[in-house]
């Protein structure tokens, strides 16, 4: 038995050329459902790319106006549990202080946030904890130049006492 090969069929009677550009033209004219959407997706795609375009360069100008004054990571005072990073950066509205993703803080009443050198210097206290964890950004008052500290201290201001404190460097 040989394998008998498909049948092509023939659509009717031979199609002159100029009659099958004309057909081809046609199936390639965009419909007016096509031609009305168009003008809409090319404009959401635009609108999307300036979106992103705009977006980077908001980062960038951000990434570029932040510089890293110190670092430190946190540890645990009168029997709390205090982890994570910190990070004080200086921007042109002033300082801001950073707690890293890794931030985590075992809770207690009151906790407020400070700087010290040798010590906690009550004068800086600048805001309550936001969250016991994850990352966080406080900007500092500007009566407070954070340069001249060397810790960041988590305060219980209810019963005075360290919560946590990271030696910046």
């Amino acid at each position: 038995m040989s394998a008998r090969r498909p049948q092509l069929k023939r659509e009717g009677p031979k199609q002159s050329r100029e009659a099958r550009l004309q057909m081809e033209e046609k199936d390639l004219r965009p419909s007016a459902t096509r031609r009305a959407l168009l003008p809409m997706v090319i404009a959401r795609g635009f609108l999307t790319g300036l979106v992103a375009f705009a977006a980077m360069i908001a980062f960038a100008g951000v990434a570029a106006a932040a510089d890293h004054v110190a670092r430190g990571s946190f540890q645990g005072a009168s029997g709390h549990v205090t982890l994570g990073g910190v990070t004080v950066e200086k921007t042109a509205e002033g300082y801001v202080l950073v707690l890293e993703d890794d931030f985590s803080f075992d809770g207690a009443p009151d906790p407020q946030l400070g700087l010290g050198k040798g010590g906690y210097d009550g004068s800086t206290r600048f805001s309550k904890l936001k969250s016991n964890s994850g990352k966080q950004s406080y900007t500092l008052p500007a009566g407070i130049d954070a340069s001249q500290y060397d810790e960041v201290w988590v305060w219980c201001e209810k019963f005075s006492v360290p919560l946590g404190v990271a030696k910046l460097n």
